[in-house]
């Protein structure tokens, strides 16, 4: 989801999609926001959410088609950085694994 003249981006998952390997989906539409990216060292993300269930939970891993589609859609945002863009361009070239 895009609208230049808002310069605002949006990734859609649509509920009861799959969007993990193992099956795993939102119960209802969820967002993914380009003017939320951001990086931060992972020591502080390690002190921050400590306790894995309570602070956060791993549901799973994104299907490769989902990761990329992703990537592609913030790629082109215009409200994000340019060194996030840069890492997400260089992320497109890895093999996902």
């Amino acid at each position: 989801m895009h609208d230049d003249s808002a310069a605002f981006t949006a990734f859609y998952f649509e509920a009861g999609n799959a969007i993990l390997e193992n099956g795993w989906s939102f119960d209802m539409p969820a967002f993914l926001y380009a003017f939320w990216l951001d990086t931060f060292p992972a020591d502080i993300f390690s002190t921050q959410y400590v306790v894995e269930g309570v602070d956060y939970e791993v549901k799973g891993r994104l299907e490769e088609i989902e990761y990329r589609n992703i990537l592609s859609c913030f790629i082109q945002a215009n409200n994000i950085k340019q060194k996030i863009r840069r890492y997400l361009v260089a992320a497109t070239k890895k093999k996902y694994s």
